[in-house]
């Protein structure tokens, strides 16, 4: 029997996936199951292959900030809707088996105290190593790095990084760093009220001990809270150091500022992202946000950064496209709206289904609800009350003007609890509207009290009339009423347009676990999936048995599934466009 400890690396057999991927871009744009905040964007290439790698938080604690160990995804980087997940690459308990104080942490139980927070990653050509950069939260705070031969870790080897500070541990934020092209390593530490975002070089041999003092001067970081992440930026010849993070007085934001040095003096730049409000925006619970920015494909740059959702303990990533560039020795980025549609600048396909979780815009209280933690992905829009409205920016619905006589339809998943009504609104293309001011009604459909989850369809019948055509890229809006019932009116799962009856290009498929037996089971997370998503296979044998790797199998109509195993003995497929079975045996 193979253990699961961290320092297996193995890959289960391999043979090619039958069927055809129907991956799609939305926002957040890992499945919805994924909780990964201040995830830390990192474009590495491994083994003759460039990837952008996602390290962040892992919100499993639901009631609290955070949890016990550090998760990796990562997209080919020609392809960022097609993500894959690598599991679990470091986690508390290997600093508890070296012996080190957690406050309260119970390794059994897997619950406690401290916790691992805010990561980075980065990569050193001298050593070939990848080092992995955080920091314990939830109690006395300290940071640390750990070191891998690979990006998708495991991470071993962890030092405490004695970094210092004035304030106290109060001060103790969010630990990143840089490597220069000439070697040189740079940290960044801190923040907090005080304002005081630290930074200094380390030696390059151990990646740790500062070397020549350090700073936490915020010259030209206007109003520094947290979330460091630097990023060096060459374009035509001219090279500036851009270093992104969350300020105190809009802390759902990301701003940046920019030097000629990585140590600074800054110049302030601007906001690159902001979840609150106006004149885009969820305006989630305020929160925090974290992130960084990347350059992708064909020089396209991106910014990573998260959401919360009914509280600050159920955070999701997502990702925008931003417009970078230099202009008299001056790094300019316009600040971008959060939007549904994530990498996918032309706007989503209409006629797909997606979880109503992607909304970007709302007005009313309603929230998307992370803390229920559905194992299908599907958490519901809760607190929908009258005239509360949800947006999604942008949905395509084609080429060709869509009339009343495309028999254009709405699909709901959906929980009603009095009677009421939705109400589709549209608004013109960002070009012409950027602020989506000019929403106009294209129908209306009804609905009757139901206390279960059912599917409610209705025809749109006022498009014709509508003074915005239904062509091309659409900001769309669910507007619900319910004459003037004073609580929710409804929960929402998931919403669909569809011309007269075809049928939905992308459902959620099963798959099919072996039953519970002697030995253990497993787990799927997501226990349904749509084609193209990232599914994660979690063995939990009970004491005495572990999963025999060789019996293991994956299998859509009888052919097999490419299933990759991870560093932390789990296993991750892609879901093919059908349902899938598992057969697992555990043994002694």
């Amino acid at each position: 029997m193979k253990g699961r400890g961290l320092n297996l690396k193995t890959i289960f057999p391999t043979v090619m996936m039958l069927f055809a991927l129907s991956v799609m871009a939305k926002n957040p744009y890992l499945p919805m199951t994924a909780f990964i905040p201040d995830g830390e964007p990192r474009v590495f290439t491994h083994n003759g292959e460039t990837r952008v790698y996602i390290y962040g938080s892992r919100d499993e604690k639901v009631t609290g900030y955070c949890g016990y160990g550090h998760d990796v995804w990562s997209a080919p980087i020609h392809d960022l809707t097609n993500w894959t997940n690598h599991g679990e690459i470091f986690h508390l308990r290997q600093l508890t088996d070296l012996g080190w104080s957690i406050a309260e942490y119970d390794p059994i139980s897997n619950t406690g105290g401290q916790n691992f927070a805010a990561p980075d990653c980065i990569y050193h050509p001298a050593s070939g190593k990848y080092y992995l950069y955080t920091w314990l939260g939830g109690g006395p705070r300290r940071a640390l790095v750990a070191s891998s031969d690979s990006p998708t870790g495991p991470f071993t080897d962890p030092v405490e990084c004695e970094w210092p500070i004035v304030g106290g541990f109060s001060e103790w934020y969010d630990p990143a760093a840089f490597v220069d092209d000439d070697g040189r390593v740079y940290v960044y530490w801190g923040g907090g009220r005080v304002h005081r975002p630290y930074r200094a070089e380390v030696d390059p041999n151990d990646m740790h001990t500062i070397i020549g003092g350090y700073t936490y001067d915020n010259t030209g970081l206007t109003d520094f809270f947290e979330a460091a992440s630097m990023r060096k930026i060459t374009l035509n010849g001219v090279s500036k150091y851009v270093l992104v993070y969350m300020p105190t007085g809009l802390r759902g934001a990301l701003v940046y500022s920019y030097a000629d040095h990585p140590l600074g003096p800054f110049t302030y730049g601007g906001i690159i992202v902001s979840n609150y409000g106006a004149p885009w925006g969820e305006y989630l619970n305020g929160g925090n946000n974290h992130g960084g920015i990347f350059e992708g494909a064909n020089g396209q740059w991106y910014v990573a950064y998260h959401r919360q959702s009914n509280d600050d303990y159920s955070r999701q990533a997502r990702i925008e496209p931003i417009h970078l560039r230099m202009e008299d020795g001056k790094v300019l980025i316009d600040q971008v709206p959060v939007t549904s549609q994530g990498v996918e600048m032309n706007g989503l396909d209409a006629f797909r289904r997606y979880n109503a979780g992607i909304y970007c815009y709302r007005e009313g209280s309603v929230v998307f609800a992370g803390n229920r933690r559905e194992p299908d992905g599907l958490n519901p829009l809760t607190g929908i009350k009258d005239q509360a409205t949800v947006g999604y920016m942008y949905l395509n619905f084609g080429d060709r003007q869509i009339r009343n006589s495309d028999r254009l339809k709405l699909r709901l998943h959906i929980l009603t609890n009095t009677d009421g009504y939705v109400e589709v609104l549209i608004a013109d293309d960002p070009a012409i509207d950027p602020e989506n001011k000019n929403k106009r009604s294209i129908g209306r459909i009804n609905f009757t009290a139901n206390s279960q989850w059912h599917e409610l369809e209705g025809l749109l019948s006022g498009i014709d009339s509508c003074p915005v055509t239904l062509q091309g890229k659409r900001g769309v809006y669910l507007r619900f009423g319910s004459n003037g019932h004073d609580g929710e009116i409804c929960q929402l799962k998931e919403l669909e347009f569809a011309l007269g009856d075809s049928p939905t290009p992308n459902p959620l498929h099963r798959i099919v676990l072996p039953a519970a037996k002697a030995g253990g089971k497993l787990a799927a997370v997501p226990s349904r999936a749509q084609a193209g998503e990232s599914v994660k296979l979690v063995p939990e044998p009970e004491k005495g048995y572990g999963l025999n790797e060789k019996a293991l199998k994956v299998t859509c109509r009888n052919a097999p599934v490419m299933t990759n195993r991870n560093a932390d003995g789990t296993y991750e497929f892609k879901m093919p466009d059908a349902p899938v079975n598992v057969h697992a045996v555990f043994i002694k």
